[in-house]
């Protein structure tokens, strides 16, 4: 189920790249409970199958998932993480990234993968849903998840809602407040979204 719309106080078209229409503000919110969530959407001008090919076919995503996110942009971006890799292990379904930790200028944590199970879930009406799911890692990550509804509106329109979900674990939850976690996962899901459009 979609849970977000879009109203006329979104940003314009004229502001914004093809094939996005209009886009909500990405909004990142905490609790205890649940950790960070993070969440926004856009409506797309896009053939809906295109969209839900390329954002769940696991075998491109090395083509371009993580274009533009290595150490150089962690490093002019000021992001305590950098994404550096992508692998399609056994079995089917999985997707491996490989990652570095900034603990501070000088010392980070390298090499480290987590594998990310990517799945299409049975349709919700006319609803897409495709979920990337993050098990726990022991001292990086508890648990966590992205979701993303897929919508077609007709007329070569889709509306897209994605929901970031994740509970961090000790080391890592010491490295970030409130503020500093929002800058890191919302500049990932605007590059996210830029490189998965760039490949329609």
């Amino acid at each position: 189920m979609l849970l977000f719309i879009l109203s006329p106080a979104e940003i314009s078209a004229g502001d914004l790249p093809d094939p996005i229409l209009y886009q909500t503000r990405i909004q990142t919110g905490y609790s205890k409970e649940r950790g960070y969530v993070t969440f926004g959407a856009v409506l797309l001008e896009t053939d809906h199958n295109r969209l839900i090919e390329v954002l769940s076919g696991r075998n491109a995503f090395p083509q371009w998932l993580l274009n533009g996110m290595g150490r150089d942009a962690a490093v002019e971006n000021n992001l305590k993480v950098s994404l550096d890799s992508v692998e399609l292990p056994e079995p089917a379904g999985l997707c491996r990234i490989g990652f570095t930790l900034f603990i501070t200028d000088h010392i980070s944590i390298t090499n480290r993968k987590i594998d990310i199970a990517v799945r299409k879930d049975h349709n919700i009406g006319l609803v897409n849903h495709i979920s990337y799911r993050i098990p726990d890692t022991g001292i990086f990550i508890k648990e966590g998840g992205y979701h993303v509804y897929a919508m077609p509106l007709g007329s070569g329109r889709v509306i897209v809602a994605y929901i970031f979900q994740i509970r961090l674990a000790r080391l890592a939850n010491s490295l970030f407040n409130k503020e500093l976690y929002a800058a890191n996962i919302e500049w990932y899901i605007r590059k996210i979204l830029e490189n998965s459009l760039s490949f329609l």
